[in-house]
Formats: C-alpha cells, sequence, structure tokens
C-alpha cells in the first residue's frame, strides 16, 4: 500500500468515527425529548461525554468510550436517571463487545433529595452490575444492584441501581428506540420494578 493510500484511509476512517457520533447525538436528542415529553428533566446541561481526556499523556482516551444523558422528574425526586451510548470499555476488561444502549435508574431511597453527589461515570454502570459479565445481558434483561455493598470503593449513595442494555445496531428507528429504551427507562423509574 503507498503511502497516499494509507492517508486516505486514515481520513476515511476518522469521517466514519465522525458520522458515528453525529448519529450517536441523534439519539441522544431523541431520548432527550421523549423523557421530556414524560415528565422528565435533563441533569448536567449540554454535558454528554465521559471517559475522554484531552492530555497529551492519555490518547487512549482521546475518543469517549460513552456519551449519556441524566434526568430527573418532581414526582420521583430520590431517583436519578441515565441512559448512555457506551462504545467501549475503558477499563479494557473487555465488558463491551458491541456498542450498547443503557437505561440505569439510581434509587436514593423514600424522601431523600438528590443534590449533586454523583459523577457523570454512572450513566454507564450497566457493564459493571453483579451479573452482567457472566450473562452479558444485552437483551434488555432488567439487572439490580446495591452500589453501598456491590461497589463499595466507589462513592455511590443510593440504596438501589436497575438498569438494562441493548445493542446500539438493534435499534434502527425511532420506534425501537423508543420500544427498547425510553419506555422501559420511564417505567423502570416509576415503578421501581426489578429494584431490590
Amino acid at each position: 500500500m503507498n503511502t497516499t493510500s494509507e492517508g486516505q484511509d486514515i481520513v476515511k476512517a476518522i469521517g466514519q468515527v465522525r458520522g458515528l457520533f453525529e448519529q450517536v447525538g441523534l439519539v441522544l436528542q431523541s431520548v432527550e425529548s421523549s423523557m421530556k415529553e414524560r415528565g422528565w428533566e435533563s441533569e448536567a446541561g449540554n454535558t454528554c461525554i465521559a471517559g475522554a481526556s484531552y492530555t497529551l499523556y492519555a490518547p487512549k482516551n482521546w475518543l469517549p468510550y460513552m456519551v449519556f444523558r441524566f434526568f430527573k422528574q418532581k414526582s420521583c425526586p430520590s431517583k436519578l436517571v441515565a441512559m448512555s451510548v457506551i462504545l467501549d470499555d475503558e477499563s479494557s476488561e473487555r465488558r463491551v463487545v458491541e456498542p450498547l444502549v443503557t437505561g440505569i435508574v439510581f434509587d436514593y431511597g423514600e424522601g431523600v433529595e438528590i443534590g449533586n453527589d454523583w459523577e457523570y461515570e454512572y450513566a454507564g454502570w450497566h457493564i459493571y452490575m453483579p451479573d452482567y459479565v457472566a450473562n452479558k445481558s444485552n437483551d434488555g434483561t432488567v439487572l439490580t444492584c446495591k452500589p453501598t455493598t456491590d461497589w463499595p470503593n466507589d462513592n455511590c449513595k443510593a440504596v438501589g441501581a436497575t438498569s438494562f442494555g441493548v445493542s446500539l445496531v438493534g435499534i434502527g428507528d425511532a420506534k425501537a428506540l423508543f420500544d427498547r429504551v425510553v419506555k422501559p427507562l420511564d417505567e423502570l423509574a416509576l415503578t421501581g420494578i426489578g429494584s431490590r
């Protein structure tokens, strides 16, 4: 292969990555719009990237491994809800074999209002659920945990977390996005089904 061809291939690959991010951005915007229609308000402003770095010594993280949106609702003041598109596994543990769209609900307990005591990375914790590695549950199966006992080294104060994940490439249109992500996430947050 000549150097001109190699250079063109690199430019083409970068263009494909940009195209992917544009499509993922549309997914996030669509989910945010649908959640707003159901009374959920966006948290974290326009911030939507976690795991990215701008530093010289962290080139592995120049591309984000995850993009996300967080939501809260006045009728559920003790719940922090997030959806994410997980593109890679930051830990290099090979937990992610394909891009995932995930939903997760953190329940801080009856009567507890959530302050700012949470981190952007929480949005992608579906792949760290205790049963995830064994089952690679990317079919919408609901997983649960107790953050204080299942993730003792993290500072998550929620009393429960419930999540699900589906394949990004399996969501081909707006109806599939609604049926497989928005509706289950909304129901999970409102009913608490699956929490322990």
